[in-house]
């Protein structure tokens, strides 16, 4: 699940992607509402293979849902063990990551970013869409009463709604320089903010 818009967003930024026109490539969509952003680079390189990593065979059914005519790779995995990328294809031109890294530990995050950024392609790029916090806890605070605002029901039990939606799918999100600077650390030659609303931000890495 992609909130606030998010998914237009990553759509957009599939133009991004280095593509390599009439050469077949592989591009790995990590989590929930990757169909979308797919789609988009098989529009523009019909040759780009797309490699669907789902925590469950049900998730990777309904990614599939949204890709017609097309037969993507799929894999049940979880990308926060030992090896998690053996059995996949080598060198994919870009990683998309949806709403899974930025609560998890920090040592976690770096295992999978430093993985993501040795295996990407030179000049490959990853987009990682996300909850993050910005460093006052008040502007967090607002941001969740501007969420709420747009939500269509009474205020107070929207509130409660985003509350517990971030609770839910963003236990402990961490801070968005602190993401940034990660991505250096591990690796990634430059870094760019290319969408952000409230908390949700996506963030392009390029190798």
């Amino acid at each position: 699940m992609i909130f606030l818009s998010a998914t237009e967003a990553l759509s957009d930024a599939a133009a991004l992607v280095p593509l390599e026109q009439g050469k077949r490539f592989y591009f790995y969509c990590i989590g929930r509402g990757q169909s979308v952003v797919a789609s988009r680079i098989l529009k523009r390189a019909p040759a780009a293979v797309p490699v669907l990593l789902g925590d469950s065979p049900e998730t990777l059914m309904e990614e599939r849902s949204g890709l017609e005519g097309v037969e993507p790779m799929g894999y049940v995995a979880d990308i926060f063990r030992n090896n998690w990328e053996a059995s996949l294809p080598t060198a994919p031109l870009a990683v998309f990551t949806t709403c899974i890294l930025s609560s998890r530990p920090d040592r976690e995050k770096r295992a999978v970013l430093e993985k993501v950024c040795g295996r990407l392609k030179p000049g490959g790029v990853l987009l990682w869409t996300d909850l993050f916090l910005p460093y006052s806890l008040e502007l967090f605070e607002q941001f969740q009463l501007m969420e709420a605002d747009i939500i269509a029901m009474p205020f107070v039990e929207a509130l409660r709604e985003v509350a517990e939606r971030h609770r839910r799918f963003f236990p402990v999100p961490c801070l968005l320089a602190k993401g940034i600077e990660l991505l250096y650390e591990c690796g990634f030659g430059n870094v760019a903010v290319i969408w952000k609303r409230f908390g949700y931000t996506v963030l392009a890495a390029f190798r």
